[in-house]
């Protein structure tokens, strides 16, 4: 496998910023670029930022997302 090499030419992210949506709408692809044909939600431990204690249930979050 070949080493990954920093790129400067930024140009040619281009198309992600196209297709990105708003980034506090609640849709994937306000972090992730549209155009892809299923996206899957992946669910780490729901834990507080500075802690590892228990956040809650994770129902609980996606309920309020789309």
């Amino acid at each position: 496998m070949s080493e990954v090499k920093w790129s400067t030419r930024v140009g040619e992210a281009d198309w992600i910023r196209e297709r990105l949506g708003a980034f506090n709408d609640g849709t994937v692809t306000s972090v992730v670029p549209a155009g892809f044909p299923a996206y899957a939600r992946l669910l780490h431990p729901a834990t507080t930022w500075m802690t590892s204690r228990s956040a809650g249930q994770w129902s609980r979050g996606a309920m309020g997302s789309r």
